[in-house]
């Protein structure tokens, strides 16, 4: 759990920097770039970078004008919000691997519903909630269709697509003896797709135009990241003294005999470490 906060915290800070170069190179176009046809690598000579660098042909590797050039990097942000997804998706599997291994059930970690529903995690003191699960799931279907289907546009409502995804779910839970109802999958896909669409609609009242992968990354964050710190609530014995922590909301945590407050000088913290 610690190196999976670490890699989430090398992701956070690779996705934030890139994308403030991207806002920064953007903002003085008018400025910087007048003319959009100067070649980029005089715009940017300065500029140390392997782009430069002859390929084998003997020809710079990133040959373009700088209109090309502002015109890629505002396609960037979604691109750069689909890489960091995908790469935290692969940092939790290799948590599972790590965690979890001797109880997945089946041969591959997905659909979580049926690979976490060993009774260790399912009936343990402090299970493993469906939902939390389902949740997960739907960030792992997202996952898949970047993967696999990468020109597909990603859902922005509860389309014909999604509801396919919920029933499939839903079917799987069931059949993993979760006591799964077709409301636990509504659920999920509303706190998924359903916020998503909200977020959206947000952002357009406010004059933004943001694309659906930077919310669907961050509910990758925020879902695969809960598996993981519920995971770890399911499977630690009560009293085991543990060398390494992770800090968490107070009111997320569910096993308060884990808790070590991290309380201020004035006030009252609402973290923990966990």
């Amino acid at each position: 759990m610690v190196e999976l906060r670490k890699a989430q915290t090398r992701l956070n800070h690779f996705l934030w920097t890139t994308e403030i170069c991207y806002g920064h190179v953007l903002a003085r176009a008018s400025s910087d770039f007048a003319d959009p046809a100067t070649q980029v690598n005089l715009a940017f000579g300065h500029v140390r970078s392997a782009a430069w660098f002859p390929n084998t042909q003997g020809r710079e590797k990133f040959s373009e004008t700088t209109g090309r050039f502002l015109d890629q990097t505002r396609k960037n942000t979604a691109d750069l919000y689909r890489h960091v997804l995908v790469g935290y998706y692969a940092y939790c599997e290799e948590y599972l691997e790590q965690r979890a291994l001797q109880l997945r059930v089946g041969n591959a970690w997905g659909p979580f519903v049926r690979s976490l529903s060993g009774s260790a995690l399912r009936t343990a003191p402090t299970p493993l909630p469906l939902h939390t699960v389902l949740c997960a799931d739907l960030c792992r279907l997202v996952r898949n269709l970047i993967v696999h289907e990468p020109y597909e546009p990603l859902p922005v409502a509860v389309d014909e697509r999604v509801k396919k995804w919920q029933a499939k779910l839903l079917k799987d839970a069931i059949s993993s003896s979760w006591p799964a109802s077709e409301r636990d999958s509504h659920e999920a896909v509303q706190q998924v797709i359903g916020q998503v669409k909200n977020h959206l609609k947000q952002a357009r009242d406010e004059g933004k135009e943001l694309p659906p992968e930077l919310f669907y990354l961050l509910f990758t964050f925020t879902n695969l990241d809960q598996l993981a710190c519920q995971i770890e609530e399911a499977l630690l014995a009560r009293g085991e003294r543990l060398t390494t922590w992770v800090k968490r909301a107070l009111a997320k945590v569910r096993r308060h005999d884990l808790v070590i407050l991290d309380t201020p000088t004035t006030g009252t913290s609402e973290n923990c470490d966990a």
